[in-house]
């Protein structure tokens, strides 16, 4: 199929990894690959348990890139998921050409997090990822310096049925507080909610321009857009 979304002319074909959210797998971010494997785009979605801790999920991606043959990629990483390339770049530095786009990802920690933690089931159902990633974000900052954060504004999630979760600035999940660092190249908002950022158009354009793509093609809607 004829895409009008493309890498630039002559331009090699580039990796993506993605890594889905908290209580996600990652069939959830087939549309996003998708969208990006039409403009050009190598992308590869991995899944883990997201109760894991993070060593073992760090093992299993290491091995799984190694497995595919898989060197260097870029990385895309919505909520938790960003968190975990966070933990996967500390123990494999980046690469000075590698990129990463984080989606609306708690770098800073998550108060909806700790708030669920205070009881015993959600705390469970969160697991390890809570103690070693939500509870903090990412502490121990190993983004390379190309990093680009796109947070959604639009209020819409189970977050806001939290008590003192949210602030006034959030997108239904994740504070906008918790997705802001100097460090970031970039920080850019969009029109959606935590949940359905993944699904938009709009969050595959910003994409694939930050990743070297020129436009974005004209195709009909994936999955509901919000």
């Amino acid at each position: 199929m004829q895409s009008q979304f493309n890498l630039a002319e002559g331009q090699p074909k580039r990796t993506i990894v993605i890594l889905h959210g908290l209580w996600m797998n990652r069939a959830v971010m087939w549309p996003l690959a998708k969208r990006l494997g039409r403009a050009g785009f190598d992308c590869h979605l991995f899944g883990y348990n997201t109760r894991s801790p993070k060593a073992a999920i760090v093992q299993k991606l290491a091995a799984w890139l190694e497995q595919r043959q898989i060197k260097h990629p870029h990385f895309v990483g919505h909520s938790l998921g960003g968190l975990m390339i966070a933990h996967y770049f500390q123990q494999y530095p980046p690469k000075a050409h590698q990129r990463v786009v984080l989606l609306a990802s708690p770098i800073n920690g998550s108060q909806v997090a700790r708030q669920l933690a205070q009881f015993a089931p959600t705390r469970w159902a969160m697991g390890a990822s809570y103690t070693e990633s939500l509870a903090s974000g990412a502490s121990c900052w190993s983004y390379p310096p190309k990093t680009l954060m796109i947070a959604a504004n639009r209020p819409r999630g189970p977050g806001r049925l939290i008590p003192h979760g949210l602030n006034k600035e959030n997108d239904g999940t994740v504070n906008l507080s918790e997705t802001q660092h100097p460090r970031l190249e970039q920080h850019i908002q969009t029109r959606s909610s935590h949940l359905f950022m993944v699904f938009h158009r709009h969050t595959a354009k910003l994409i694939a321009q930050y990743f070297g793509a020129q436009t974005l093609p004209q195709d009909k809607a994936l999955t509901r857009q919000e």
